[in-house]
């Protein structure tokens, strides 16, 4: 070996090394799993038909913030909408069908359960025992129970019943 000249088989073991660790990470530095799913919400008539409502007005409160979902929204077929993380066991939920019309309030009541998922995704919460009570005289007749298990957002968890 020549003084002050690299060896190329050096270069090359240096070049791989840098190659090896760069090309190592967690499979998991991304979350695919999902996270918390949402509750999928679908529309029906007191004949118990699927229905689009015409125009939609649906708000979620989310611990001291109400968030607007759906404001004034033309021909909705259905929703999905967060529940509360906080531990609290419920989720106020309020639909209208005109701007400055009657709400309904739908309470959405569940046991909260805290699943790992990865380091990645970390932890999301799931929904069980899912139950509803309604108050206020707004468009929303009934509520009926399709999951009572939220774990994901494949099926429809609920149909809100529309008075006519």
């Amino acid at each position: 070996m020549i003084p002050g000249r690299s060896h190329p088989f050096a270069i090359m073991i240096v070049l791989l090394t840098a190659l090896l660790l760069g090309s190592c990470s967690q499979e998991d530095d991304l979350c695919t799993e999902g996270g918390t799913p949402q509750m999928k919400v679908k529309f029906k008539t007191t004949a118990n038909k699927l229905m689009t409502v015409d125009t939609l007005y649906a708000q979620v409160q989310y611990a001291d913030k109400l968030i607007t979902i759906a404001n004034g929204n033309p021909r909705v077929d259905s929703l999905t909408l967060p529940l509360r993380v906080d531990g609290s066991g419920f989720t106020d939920l309020y639909f209208s069908t005109r701007k400055n019309g009657p709400k309904s309030t739908v309470k959405m009541i569940y046991t909260e359960e805290a699943q790992y998922v990865s380091p990645g995704c970390g932890i999301r919460k799931l929904y069980h025992n899912l139950r509803a009570e309604i108050t206020g005289s707004g468009p929303v007749a009934d509520v009926q129970i399709n999951q009572n298990d939220l774990i994901n957002e494949n099926k429809t968890h609920i149909y809100l019943v529309f008075k006519p």
